[in-house]
Protein backbone atom coordinates (compact mmCIF):
# COMPACT_ATOMS: atom_id res chain seq x y z
CA UNK A 1 0.00 0.00 0.00
CA UNK A 2 1.24 3.45 -0.73
CA UNK A 3 0.41 6.23 1.48
CA UNK A 4 0.31 10.32 0.74
CA UNK A 5 1.24 12.07 4.11
CA UNK A 6 -1.18 13.93 6.02
CA UNK A 7 0.94 16.93 6.20
CA UNK A 8 0.16 16.77 2.10
CA UNK A 9 -3.21 16.52 2.32
CA UNK A 10 -3.87 19.88 4.36
CA UNK A 11 -1.94 21.42 2.58
CA UNK A 12 -3.59 21.01 -0.58
CA UNK A 13 -7.01 21.33 1.63
CA UNK A 14 -9.77 19.01 3.13
CA UNK A 15 -12.30 18.31 5.69
CA UNK A 16 -11.80 15.94 8.44
CA UNK A 17 -14.69 14.21 9.93
CA UNK A 18 -15.27 10.89 11.91
CA UNK A 19 -17.96 8.39 10.54
CA UNK A 20 -20.37 6.32 12.71
CA UNK A 21 -17.50 3.68 12.72
CA UNK A 22 -14.59 5.24 13.92
CA UNK A 23 -12.92 5.60 10.78
CA UNK A 24 -11.30 9.04 10.15
CA UNK A 25 -12.20 10.66 6.79
CA UNK A 26 -10.62 13.62 4.96
CA UNK A 27 -12.94 14.94 2.35
CA UNK A 28 -10.87 15.77 -0.48
CA UNK A 29 -11.80 17.67 -3.68
CA UNK A 30 -15.38 16.68 -2.91
CA UNK A 31 -14.31 12.58 -2.07
CA UNK A 32 -14.38 11.27 0.78
CA UNK A 33 -11.02 9.29 1.60
CA UNK A 34 -10.26 7.08 4.52
CA UNK A 35 -7.15 7.83 6.54
CA UNK A 36 -4.97 5.69 9.12
CA UNK A 37 -3.91 6.81 12.49
CA UNK A 38 -1.08 9.45 11.08
CA UNK A 39 -3.48 10.80 8.82
CA UNK A 40 -1.65 9.06 5.84
CA UNK A 41 -4.26 8.38 2.94
CA UNK A 42 -4.85 4.51 2.21
CA UNK A 43 -7.29 4.55 -0.82
CA UNK A 44 -4.36 4.76 -3.47
CA UNK A 45 -6.87 5.82 -6.15
CA UNK A 46 -6.52 9.26 -4.83
CA UNK A 47 -2.92 9.35 -4.88
CA UNK A 48 -2.50 10.75 -8.05
CA UNK A 49 -4.78 13.46 -7.22
CA UNK A 50 -3.32 14.89 -4.50
CA UNK A 51 -0.33 14.16 -6.17
CA UNK A 52 -1.02 16.36 -9.14
CA UNK A 53 -1.90 19.86 -8.23
CA UNK A 54 -0.24 22.90 -10.07
CA UNK A 55 1.64 25.47 -7.94
CA UNK A 56 -0.48 28.84 -8.97
CA UNK A 57 2.11 31.62 -10.13
CA UNK A 58 1.44 35.21 -10.53
CA UNK A 59 4.19 37.94 -12.26
CA UNK A 60 4.06 41.18 -10.45
CA UNK A 61 6.73 43.42 -12.11
CA UNK A 62 6.85 47.20 -10.98
CA UNK A 63 4.40 48.85 -9.54
CA UNK A 64 1.96 46.18 -10.17
CA UNK A 65 3.51 44.32 -6.56
CA UNK A 66 1.34 46.33 -4.94
CA UNK A 67 -1.38 46.47 -6.88
CA UNK A 68 -4.92 45.70 -5.57
CA UNK A 69 -5.96 43.71 -8.79
CA UNK A 70 -3.12 41.24 -7.12
CA UNK A 71 -4.34 41.54 -3.46
CA UNK A 72 -7.88 40.91 -4.49
CA UNK A 73 -6.85 38.19 -6.87
CA UNK A 74 -4.72 36.37 -4.22
CA UNK A 75 -7.98 36.89 -2.08
CA UNK A 76 -10.40 35.39 -4.18
CA UNK A 77 -7.99 32.26 -4.63
CA UNK A 78 -8.42 31.31 -1.66
CA UNK A 79 -11.65 32.61 0.13
CA UNK A 80 -13.54 32.01 -3.53
CA UNK A 81 -11.18 29.51 -5.07
CA UNK A 82 -10.77 27.42 -2.14
CA UNK A 83 -7.04 27.52 -2.61
CA UNK A 84 -4.36 25.76 0.05
CA UNK A 85 -2.09 25.22 -2.55
CA UNK A 86 1.52 26.63 -3.53
CA UNK A 87 1.51 30.09 -4.76
CA UNK A 88 4.34 31.90 -6.25
CA UNK A 89 5.28 35.17 -6.84
CA UNK A 90 7.43 36.60 -9.45
CA UNK A 91 8.40 39.78 -8.96
CA UNK A 92 11.24 42.44 -9.01
CA UNK A 93 10.23 44.52 -6.44
CA UNK A 94 10.05 42.22 -3.79
CA UNK A 95 10.00 45.03 -0.87
CA UNK A 96 7.07 46.28 -2.49
CA UNK A 97 5.33 43.18 -2.13
CA UNK A 98 6.14 42.16 1.27
CA UNK A 99 4.85 45.45 2.38
CA UNK A 100 1.78 46.15 0.98
CA UNK A 101 0.43 42.89 -0.46
CA UNK A 102 2.00 39.91 1.14
CA UNK A 103 0.34 40.80 4.67
CA UNK A 104 -3.00 40.98 2.96
CA UNK A 105 -2.79 37.28 1.33
CA UNK A 106 -1.27 35.93 5.29
CA UNK A 107 -4.66 37.16 6.24
CA UNK A 108 -6.73 35.00 4.20
CA UNK A 109 -4.30 32.34 4.73
CA UNK A 110 -2.27 32.43 2.17
CA UNK A 111 1.96 32.18 2.35
CA UNK A 112 3.14 32.58 -1.12
CA UNK A 113 7.06 32.41 -2.14
CA UNK A 114 8.26 35.09 -3.39
CA UNK A 115 11.11 34.78 -6.24
CA UNK A 116 12.63 38.32 -7.25
CA UNK A 117 14.43 38.35 -10.27
CA UNK A 118 16.35 41.45 -11.65
CA UNK A 119 14.73 45.00 -12.63
CA UNK A 120 12.74 44.22 -16.00
CA UNK A 121 13.13 47.13 -18.25
CA UNK A 122 9.46 47.12 -19.91
CA UNK A 123 6.22 45.41 -19.74
CA UNK A 124 7.46 42.84 -22.75
CA UNK A 125 9.99 41.85 -20.87
CA UNK A 126 8.29 41.41 -17.51
CA UNK A 127 5.59 39.02 -19.56
CA UNK A 128 9.05 37.40 -21.26
CA UNK A 129 9.37 35.73 -17.45
CA UNK A 130 6.04 33.12 -18.57
CA UNK A 131 8.85 31.44 -20.99
CA UNK A 132 10.81 30.97 -17.27
CA UNK A 133 8.56 29.91 -14.78
CA UNK A 134 10.13 26.32 -14.20
CA UNK A 135 13.62 27.78 -14.13
CA UNK A 136 12.83 30.26 -11.57
CA UNK A 137 10.58 27.99 -9.31
CA UNK A 138 13.54 25.93 -9.66
CA UNK A 139 16.62 28.30 -8.25
CA UNK A 140 14.04 28.97 -5.56
CA UNK A 141 14.24 25.57 -4.60
CA UNK A 142 10.34 25.10 -5.42
CA UNK A 143 10.39 21.58 -7.86
CA UNK A 144 7.08 21.09 -9.37
CA UNK A 145 5.79 19.32 -12.66
CA UNK A 146 2.86 21.49 -13.07
CA UNK A 147 2.39 25.04 -13.06
CA UNK A 148 -0.96 27.22 -13.31
CA UNK A 149 -0.08 30.77 -14.59
CA UNK A 150 -2.30 33.52 -13.60
CA UNK A 151 -2.21 37.35 -14.72
CA UNK A 152 -2.58 39.45 -11.98
CA UNK A 153 -5.84 40.68 -12.47
CA UNK A 154 -7.43 37.22 -12.86
CA UNK A 155 -10.21 37.15 -9.91
CA UNK A 156 -11.50 33.98 -9.09
CA UNK A 157 -15.49 33.92 -8.87
CA UNK A 158 -15.45 30.11 -7.97
CA UNK A 159 -13.85 26.70 -6.16
CA UNK A 160 -10.67 26.32 -8.73
CA UNK A 161 -10.74 22.47 -8.29
CA UNK A 162 -13.63 22.88 -10.52
CA UNK A 163 -11.40 23.81 -13.46
CA UNK A 164 -8.20 21.65 -12.02
CA UNK A 165 -10.63 18.50 -12.25
CA UNK A 166 -11.54 19.39 -15.37
CA UNK A 167 -7.96 19.51 -16.69
CA UNK A 168 -7.72 15.84 -15.36
CA UNK A 169 -9.48 14.71 -17.08
CA UNK A 170 -9.51 13.55 -21.07
CA UNK A 171 -8.92 15.34 -23.66
CA UNK A 172 -6.46 17.52 -21.66
CA UNK A 173 -5.14 15.20 -18.45
CA UNK A 174 -1.14 15.22 -19.21
CA UNK A 175 -0.85 17.56 -22.07
CA UNK A 176 1.91 19.99 -21.66
CA UNK A 177 0.30 22.78 -22.54
CA UNK A 178 -3.55 24.28 -22.49
CA UNK A 179 -4.83 28.08 -23.13
CA UNK A 180 -8.01 29.51 -24.02
CA UNK A 181 -7.94 30.89 -27.69
CA UNK A 182 -8.63 34.60 -27.60
CA UNK A 183 -11.79 35.98 -29.34
CA UNK A 184 -13.74 35.52 -25.96
CA UNK A 185 -14.71 38.95 -24.86
CA UNK A 186 -17.70 41.39 -25.62
CA UNK A 187 -15.20 43.10 -27.94
CA UNK A 188 -13.59 40.45 -29.47
CA UNK A 189 -15.80 37.76 -30.87
CA UNK A 190 -12.83 35.77 -33.25
CA UNK A 191 -8.99 35.53 -32.87
CA UNK A 192 -6.82 37.51 -34.21
CA UNK A 193 -5.08 35.67 -36.53
CA UNK A 194 -1.33 36.27 -35.03
CA UNK A 195 -2.69 35.94 -31.52
CA UNK A 196 -4.67 33.26 -31.12
CA UNK A 197 -4.37 32.13 -27.73
CA UNK A 198 -4.80 33.94 -24.51
CA UNK A 199 -2.16 34.37 -22.39
CA UNK A 200 -3.52 34.89 -18.89
CA UNK A 201 -4.57 31.75 -17.92
CA UNK A 202 -1.52 28.99 -18.98
CA UNK A 203 -1.26 25.09 -17.94
CA UNK A 204 1.91 23.88 -18.46
CA UNK A 205 2.96 20.49 -17.36
CA UNK A 206 6.75 20.31 -17.17
CA UNK A 207 8.08 18.19 -20.35
CA UNK A 208 10.21 18.05 -23.52
CA UNK A 209 7.37 19.54 -25.76
CA UNK A 210 6.70 22.39 -23.07
CA UNK A 211 10.90 23.49 -22.54
CA UNK A 212 10.86 23.63 -26.77
CA UNK A 213 7.50 25.78 -26.89
CA UNK A 214 9.21 28.02 -23.64
CA UNK A 215 12.40 28.44 -25.72
CA UNK A 216 11.07 29.00 -28.82
CA UNK A 217 8.59 31.64 -27.35
CA UNK A 218 11.27 33.39 -25.33
CA UNK A 219 13.32 33.57 -28.52
CA UNK A 220 10.68 35.80 -30.60
CA UNK A 221 9.73 37.77 -27.48
CA UNK A 222 13.33 38.45 -27.79
CA UNK A 223 13.99 39.44 -31.61
CA UNK A 224 12.45 42.91 -31.55
CA UNK A 225 9.65 42.12 -33.78
CA UNK A 226 6.48 42.11 -31.82
CA UNK A 227 4.90 44.41 -28.92
CA UNK A 228 2.80 42.09 -27.17
CA UNK A 229 3.56 38.37 -25.77
CA UNK A 230 0.41 36.90 -27.67
CA UNK A 231 2.12 37.85 -30.83
CA UNK A 232 5.45 36.13 -30.15
CA UNK A 233 3.78 32.98 -29.00
CA UNK A 234 1.71 33.18 -32.20
CA UNK A 235 5.04 33.44 -33.81
CA UNK A 236 6.37 30.28 -31.96
CA UNK A 237 5.05 27.38 -34.20
CA UNK A 238 6.40 24.15 -31.60
CA UNK A 239 3.70 26.07 -29.13
CA UNK A 240 1.25 26.33 -31.72
CA UNK A 241 2.19 22.57 -32.36
CA UNK A 242 2.13 21.52 -28.80
CA UNK A 243 -0.92 24.00 -27.63
CA UNK A 244 -4.16 22.27 -26.79
CA UNK A 245 -7.28 24.44 -26.17
CA UNK A 246 -9.44 24.64 -23.61
CA UNK A 247 -12.91 24.79 -24.79
CA UNK A 248 -14.95 27.92 -23.81
CA UNK A 249 -17.11 27.57 -20.76
CA UNK A 250 -18.26 30.83 -18.93
CA UNK A 251 -18.53 28.54 -16.31
CA UNK A 252 -14.44 28.18 -16.33
CA UNK A 253 -13.30 31.27 -17.90
CA UNK A 254 -15.69 34.55 -18.34
CA UNK A 255 -15.00 38.33 -19.67
CA UNK A 256 -17.23 39.51 -16.99
CA UNK A 257 -20.06 42.14 -18.97
CA UNK A 258 -22.25 44.35 -17.00
CA UNK A 259 -25.72 42.23 -17.63
CA UNK A 260 -23.89 39.24 -16.09
CA UNK A 261 -22.60 40.91 -12.99
CA UNK A 262 -25.82 42.27 -12.44
CA UNK A 263 -27.14 38.34 -12.09
CA UNK A 264 -24.21 37.18 -9.93
CA UNK A 265 -22.94 35.35 -12.67
CA UNK A 266 -19.34 33.88 -12.28
CA UNK A 267 -16.61 31.76 -13.58
CA UNK A 268 -14.17 30.06 -12.04
CA UNK A 269 -11.73 32.54 -13.81
CA UNK A 270 -13.32 36.37 -13.81
CA UNK A 271 -10.89 38.74 -16.04
CA UNK A 272 -11.09 42.38 -14.82
CA UNK A 273 -8.95 43.59 -17.72
CA UNK A 274 -6.88 46.81 -17.26
CA UNK A 275 -7.52 48.11 -20.42
CA UNK A 276 -10.48 51.29 -21.36
CA UNK A 277 -12.77 48.33 -22.64
CA UNK A 278 -14.57 47.55 -20.00
CA UNK A 279 -15.26 50.72 -18.93
CA UNK A 280 -16.38 51.34 -22.76
CA UNK A 281 -19.08 48.65 -21.95
CA UNK A 282 -20.45 51.11 -18.92
CA UNK A 283 -19.04 48.39 -16.81
CA UNK A 284 -17.74 50.75 -13.98
CA UNK A 285 -20.58 50.94 -11.43
CA UNK A 286 -20.99 46.70 -11.69
CA UNK A 287 -17.19 46.35 -11.25
CA UNK A 288 -17.10 49.04 -8.47
CA UNK A 289 -19.99 46.74 -6.40
CA UNK A 290 -18.02 43.76 -7.65
CA UNK A 291 -14.70 44.85 -5.56
CA UNK A 292 -16.82 46.46 -3.17
CA UNK A 293 -18.31 43.13 -2.11
CA UNK A 294 -14.10 41.90 -1.55
CA UNK A 295 -13.86 44.67 0.64
CA UNK A 296 -12.25 46.81 -1.92
CA UNK A 297 -13.33 50.31 -2.33
CA UNK A 298 -11.65 51.65 -5.78
CA UNK A 299 -9.99 48.80 -8.19
CA UNK A 300 -8.75 51.62 -9.74
CA UNK A 301 -6.50 53.36 -7.37
CA UNK A 302 -3.13 53.52 -8.37
CA UNK A 303 -0.60 50.45 -6.83
CA UNK A 304 0.30 51.58 -3.01
CA UNK A 305 4.61 51.59 -4.43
Amino acid sequence: MVFVSGFLVALLGAVVSVSGDGVVRRHVHGQSVAMNSAGDIQDSRMIRVLEDSPTVVYIAHGPVAGDIMLQTSLKTLREVGKWQGNVAIITDKRQCFENSTLPLAKAVGLWPIVIETEQRKDVLHMKRDKTQLFGLLEKAGMRTDWVLYLDVDMMIGADIHNFLDLLRLKPYAEKPLLMYKQGQTPWEQEPKADEPYHSGIISMRKSNETEACLKQWAAETDSGKYHRDQEALGASPLCLQHITEIKPDSRMFWFPTAEGLKRHQRGVFMHFTRSGRMMDQDMNGEIARYFKFHGVDNPWKPPSC
